[in-house]
């Protein structure tokens, strides 16, 4: 191996570091911790929903509380936005 050879080696390897480096700081700032975390929730939660909503002859209880709690979050906008329209207009100008 020639030092010519020796320096584009050392030149490639450095780039790949750098590459490294620069992912492994992305991944550690506060937002992709964030979003990672959020996605992991979800992904429990959907598998926590599921597994209730399959046993329900176990677990009846559980199973309308998952169903019910799942059904709340994807349907907040709606909800809020109808539990706005019905405050009084004092109410809604204090928040």
């Amino acid at each position: 191996m020639d030092v010519k050879s020796a320096k584009t080696d050392v030149d490639h390897a450095r780039s790949r570091l750098e590459a490294t480096v620069k992912d492994v700081r992305d991944q550690l700032t506060p937002k992709a911790i964030a979003n990672r975390l959020l996605r992991v929730t979800k992904k429990q939660g959907r598998v926590a929903l599921l597994g209730a909503a399959s046993s329900p002859k176990t677990r009846p209880v559980l199973a309308l509380g998952m169903i019910a709690a799942g059904a709340t979050y994807l349907l907040r906008k709606p909800i809020f936005t109808a539990l706005a329209k019905r405050l009084p207009k004092e109410t809604q100008d204090d928040q």
